[in-house]
């Protein structure tokens, strides 16, 4: 533990509210219809229905007014009225469900406060190159920590060392009803098939986000009172004020081909771009609420929520597939060779900064303490290409009604290596003492070269540094998949 400006921090993770558990259901109906007109003109129209309820854990409705109509439309022109040329254009409007995680930003029930505050007392083992038996044990430090902090006002301390979080009280959902994040698609094709062996299709693929689910606290959500405290209102609402945009570009093709009844050919190719100012999104939680609403004054769209190459975007994508079959008479073999190719993804140098000393407080009971700094705009790092080799062998035996097959996989068979995701650690004088505050709205922040010690950091004036390990992987999962065998033994029927 040290002295306040450093990493020692006090957590408090009250539950006022119990859970009886919460409730959520989507209501969806779909009509689809499809319309000949003649030999060369084929249409498909559907719509889609969709309604959110959700009963919060307390027991009250949050949500149950979320009803989204979602339209559809394709038309497909063949040109000589035969299939082997035809052109495509459809649009198509699709959403998700309400997401428990956002509805959960206004539930009260089973979920924990937070409140934190940084550590300003007495000095406790801050030397970092004391040999462990010079150490004050833990059980003293912890001891000495608590006495400072209940001391100097406990839980009733102030300020806090970021904004409080209390659910269902200080974060609540619109009270005029959230609609689900959606995206429009449009595609124009063409396809055409190759004699009477192959085919070729492509397609423009455009996607455009819109309703993004955003966190607001400005000078017009107000504030709540709870036990004697303030707090600024946070409300989660959707992103009516063209906050942030998110867009796809791609082109999409693929072409297949059998140069004999044995030998054939397989081939898909995607280039693409995904760009935009939010993600909206994870992999384990869906939509989420994103932070650029939060106390609006104390940000500025360049450099905390700038346009640019999002985690999602890889611009070449491509897969080579041959398969031969052998028939034998006592089995089938198939043998397949695949070849898989996919460029890098973006990431962007971006570190935390506090912008309260630069900004007239308007009114906030708790300003936000921390936001975003992209200091090469966002997506300025990329990954590294990935290339791997894949074969297989099937063999097939028929029994009666049954087919038994074993099939023996080898997966990226040269193990080839890629760097995938690496540290992104940026550290600004909100992680380091010897960094300097900057003004945001004014100045250029001035980097300390990675590894430079941190008087040379300070004799600089420097804002911000990359840290130790950045750009370095940090576990196995960072890395392309090694080579890999897979043996399956299973029956079809």
């Amino acid at each position: 533990m040290r002295s306040s400006g450093t990493s020692t921090r006090i957590y408090w993770l009250p539950i006022f509210v119990p859970s009886e558990g919460s409730h959520y259901k989507v209501d969806s109906v779909y009509l689809n219809d499809r319309w000949v007109l003649n030999e060369h003109w084929t249409f498909n129209l559907g719509v889609r229905y969709d309604k959110n309820d959700a009963v919060s854990g307390d027991g009250s409705f949050q949500i149950d007014n979320s009803d989204v109509i979602s339209p559809r439309f394709a038309a497909n022109f063949d040109v000589f009225g035969d299939g082997k040329l035809k052109f495509i254009a459809s649009y198509g409007q699709y959403t998700g469900r309400l997401a428990e995680g956002v509805g959960n930003d206004g539930d009260p029930a089973g979920r924990n406060s937070s409140f934190s505050w940084s550590y300003a007392g007495p000095p406790v083992n801050d030397d970092p190159m004391a040999p462990t038996e010079d150490l004050i044990p833990t059980e003293e430090a912890l001891a000495i920590l608590f006495d400072w902090f209940f001391a100097n006002g406990g839980v009733d301390r102030r300020p806090l060392r970021t904004t409080p979080s209390i659910p269902g009280l200080a974060n609540v959902l619109d009270p005029n009803g959230l609609t689900s994040p959606n995206v429009d698609e449009w595609t124009l094709g063409v396809g055409a098939t190759l004699g009477s062996r192959g085919v070729v299709r492509a397609d423009l693929v455009f996607r455009q986000w819109d309703d993004f689910y955003i966190d607001t606290i400005d000078m017009s959500t107000g504030q709540v009172e709870f036990e004697d405290r303030t707090f600024d209102l946070e409300i989660v609402k959707n992103d009516n004020q063209g906050i942030y945009n998110r867009e796809y570009r791609g082109l999409h093709t693929q072409l297949q081909y059998r140069f004999t009844d044995r030998f054939n050919l397989g081939l898909t190719y995607t280039l693409s771009k995904l760009e935009g100012n939010v993600t909206g999104e994870t992999w384990n939680s869906g939509p989420v609420s994103g932070s650029a609403g939060r106390y609006p004054e104390y940000r500025e769209e360049s450099w905390n929520y700038p346009t640019g190459y999002l985690t999602g975007d890889r611009r070449h994508r491509a897969r080579l597939w041959l398969t031969y079959d052998l028939p034998t008479g006592i089995g089938d073999f198939v043998f397949s060779l695949m070849q898989r190719f996919e460029s890098g993804t973006a990431s962007s140098t971006d570190g935390s900064i506090d912008t309260r000393s630069f900004v007239d407080n308007p009114g906030y009971q708790n300003p936000v303490s921390s936001v975003s700094y992209f200091f090469y705009g966002r997506g300025d790092l990329t990954s590294d290409n990935l290339t791997a080799t894949d074969i297989s062998v099937t063999y097939t035996l028929p029994i009666k009604d049954l087919d038994l097959y074993l099939t023996a996989q080898v997966f990226n068979i040269f193990n080839e290596q890629a760097v995938l995701s690496f540290d992104e650690t940026v550290n600004t004088e909100d992680d380091e003492d010897y960094l300097a505050l900057f003004n945001p709205f004014t100045e250029t922040p001035i980097e300390c070269p990675q590894g430079a010690a941190p008087e040379v950091c300070e004799d600089m004036g420097a804002h911000w540094q990359l840290g130790e390990n950045f750009g370095l992987p940090d576990s196995e999962g960072d890395y392309q998949t090694p080579r890999r065998f897979v043996l399956t033994l299973g029956l079809r029927f």
